[in-house]
């Protein structure tokens, strides 16, 4: 069986969510841990599934921020820039996202030399990206849609550093967590209703601003819960 592509406009609009993901990430990081984006890469990475007799996935990249600039669309990829394509595939068996997906668990890894799993890593060229720097730390997040107590992954968020002594190194598993599963699983629902037929544009553009506005809402109660736990001497 192989799993037919979507179609552009789908793809557009899929591409869109993931760099209105970024964007607030980026802008909650910085505000939470006084996090410089430009030092990391992020990219999002959505999980495509047929399902007849048999399940079939592959996971494609999409919107990736690389040098504090975000490419959400591929008319805005520029290999000079770093980031020649979006929509390749990344293999499920063999990468840290692939790992991430398949077990449904978190990959933290401060040192890749020396993780577990270093022998499944992925040089972001084989995506046709092209960093300037050689990563050293990777943090894999699952995008879920949850109902109840069971869950479905729609994709994966990738997050890669150069520098080994890293914000979220310093901040940990814990609180990293506490930030980014915030904004991701309000986000895997809207991933997963983009992959549905949508001709309309009014219905697309009224999806994309509603996103918008419950990620600026979630990543506003995350803040100011944080300032919360401050003034009753919590962590900062």
């Amino acid at each position: 069986m192989i799993i037919k592509d979507l179609p552009d406009k789908q793809w557009s609009l899929i591409h869109t969510l993931n760099g209105q993901l970024i964007l607030e990430l980026k802008n909650l990081l910085g505000k939470e841990l006084r996090w410089n984006h430009k030092e990391w890469i992020i990219t999002v990475l959505v999980l495509q599934r047929a399902i007849k007799e048999t399940e079939e996935a592959v996971l494609k990249t999409s919107s990736t921020m690389l040098n504090g600039r975000i490419f959400d669309a591929k008319e805005k990829t520029d290999l000079k820039k770093g980031v020649g394509d979006l929509n390749r595939i990344v293999p499920l068996v063999n990468s840290f996202a692939g790992y991430c997906i398949r077990s449904g668990s978190i990959l933290w890894a401060d040192d890749i030399e020396n993780h577990p799993l270093r022998e499944e890593y992925r040089r972001y060229e084989y995506v046709n990206i092209h960093p300037d720097r050689k990563f050293i730390a990777e943090y894999v997040f699952p995008i879920r849609v949850k109902v109840g107590l069971n869950q479905t992954v729609v994709g994966a968020l990738n997050l890669e550093t150069s520098r080994e002594e890293n914000e979220f190194k310093k901040a940990g598993p814990h609180r990293i967590s506490e930030i980014v599963l915030r904004l991701l699983d309000i986000h895997g629902p809207f991933l997963l209703l983009s992959e549905a037929v949508m001709a309309d544009e009014n219905v697309n553009e009224s999806l994309l601003e509603t996103h918008k506005k419950v990620l600026e809402s979630t990543a506003f109660n995350v803040t100011k819960a944080k300032a919360f736990r401050v003034a009753e001497g919590g962590y900062e």
